[in-house]
């Protein structure tokens, strides 16, 4: 692919309000960095007007009205002439990335795109399932479209970015010219920088945090398992000064999830924060001994990467969780993180219980290890980027 203007779209909402945003800025620092210019075609939840043109990171950013009802929903999901629009607006476009893209837009900008001979390259990261409490209308489209993109469209675009070794195995096997990368970082930007005042919370109390969205209330699904990990700190807290600091939801959305859950919920141990502005969360982050998350064996799980372990890595923080995705890539034991055994209940608690019983000494060092690696800076992925894009 020749050097120009590359188009991204997707259900990212700029500057850095989901993890999707953090993804898409951190690959166009990428391409820059080969010589194409970038533009974002986002979404954004705080405007009324249909689209916006803003400016963020020395980029021309459009954001879309973010839908609301199933009617809007179902608009948006076959819209494609509004990214038309724009693209035609911009000289010597050679390239368009479309992030977890909808497969009918998919289809109708594809067509479009090799009539005007530019590339099309999906960026997948999730392989999504349908939650149980969406409704029937819902359910059925987005059946439709989550097989129509992942096992039809994206293997008639021009190329595959992917996330995960589940992904890249999956397509590669279809013949799509495809390239792995994680969650990638600018490790140089400010909010990055270790810094080792801000290491400790308190000096003889182990702080644990986690961050994220576990569930959806609305449609009763979830990725992490955040009450088995309540329970097992409450459980050692009883031997062990700790805390688990949970930003991302509030006390009360915790309990109406999980209504049964067996446990008092003591501010000491377990503190919740709600959710919180990326810069904030990534200050919290970097006061913390370790990142904890659990992941369960699903399709979803296999077929993503989570952002919040690449953050903790880049952060200097070692990362307590269990095996999914290709995590193992990354995670090396008691260097830059523990792996939990989440094979029943009492080996969780006891990997959990040696991982927080690692003394400050053999902690500290992990921090410097981890934040030396520098695994996930945009950098290190320059020349496989180029390589993919000669490629096509």
């Amino acid at each position: 692919m020749s050097k120009g203007t590359i188009i991204y779209i997707g259900g990212f909402e700029m500057p850095d309000k989901n993890a999707a945003a953090q993804r898409v800025v951190a690959n166009a620092k990428v391409l820059n960095s080969l010589g194409f210019k970038v533009v974002f075609i986002g979404v954004s939840k705080s405007i009324d007007e249909a689209i916006v043109k803003e400016k963020h990171f020395n980029s021309d950013v459009y954001v879309k009205k973010y839908p609301t009802g199933v009617k809007e929903w179902f608009k948006h999901w076959v819209s494609y002439k509004d990214y038309i629009k724009i693209v035609k607006s911009y000289k010597n476009v050679n390239g368009i990335i479309a992030y977890n893209f909808s497969s009918y837009s998919l289809y109708r900008l594809n067509i479009w795109a090799k009539k005007n001979q530019i590339k099309i390259i999906s960026d997948c990261t999730e392989w999504y399932e349908v939650a149980k409490g969406e409704s029937f209308l819902k359910k059925r489209i987005k059946t439709f479209d989550i097989y129509t993109r992942m096992h039809i469209m994206h293997t008639k675009l021009d190329g595959a970015i992917v996330i995960s070794n589940y992904l890249q195995n999956f397509y590669e096997k279809k013949g799509v010219k495809t390239i792995n990368i994680p969650p990638l970082v600018d490790s140089k930007a400010l909010k990055w920088l270790y810094q080792e005042q801000s290491v400790r919370i308190e000096q003889d109390r182990v702080e644990v945090i986690y961050v994220g969205s576990p569930f959806s209330i609305e449609t009763k699904g979830q990725k992490d398992r955040l009450d088995n990990l309540v329970g097992m700190f409450i459980d050692l807290s009883s031997e062990i000064k700790v805390r688990l600091n949970i930003v991302g939801i509030e006390k009360e959305m915790f309990l109406e999830f999980y209504p049964d859950l067996q446990y008092n919920l003591e501010d000491e141990v377990v503190v919740f924060y709600g959710r919180k502005p990326h810069l904030e969360a990534v200050e919290m982050l970097k006061k913390c001994d370790f990142s904890i998350f659990l992941r369960e064996d699903t399709l979803a799980n296999r077929a993503g990467f989570p952002t919040k372990f690449a953050e903790a890595i880049t952060l200097g923080v070692p990362v307590l969780t269990n095996k999914s995705t290709n995590l193992s890539d990354f995670l090396i034991e008691g260097q830059n993180g523990f792996w939990l055994d989440t094979s029943n209940s009492n080996s969780l608690k006891e990997s959990l219980r040696k991982a927080l019983l690692t003394d400050r000494v053999k902690l500290n060092q992990m921090k410097k290890n981890t934040i030396k690696t520098e695994l996930f800076d945009f950098r290190k992925y320059t020349s496989i980027f180029e390589a993919f894009l000669k490629e096509i």
